[in-house]
């Protein structure tokens, strides 16, 4: 898995562990960048139902030595909105 950012072009490569895929319900992994303990990464998405779809969301937190520099090395919020905004696109699609 690949963590890119389109500003700068610069990327983050990493192997997730799958720790969670229920589905319909969750998918949950775990990446480590470099190796465990430097920064490693908790990422979810959680459905749930609702009338008239599904409410998806997703979360990242991180641990590790330099867990606590996350949020000022990557951009977080836009990774997630296009991520969520491709998902959207995607499902409208599959839909129509």
């Amino acid at each position: 898995m690949e963590f890119r950012n389109e500003e700068g072009g610069s990327s983050i490569s990493f192997k997730p562990t799958v720790l969670a895929a229920d589905p319909g319900r969750e998918l949950r992994w775990l990446g480590h960048v470099a190796f465990s303990g430097l920064m490693d990464g908790n990422h979810a998405f959680l459905l749930e139902p609702v009338a008239g779809g599904t409410k998806v969301t997703q979360t990242e937190s991180f641990t590790g030595i330099l867990g606590i520099f996350a949020l000022l090395m990557m951009d977080l919020g836009a990774s997630i909105e296009a991520s969520n905004q491709a998902l959207a696109n995607f499902v409208e699609t599959k839909i129509q």
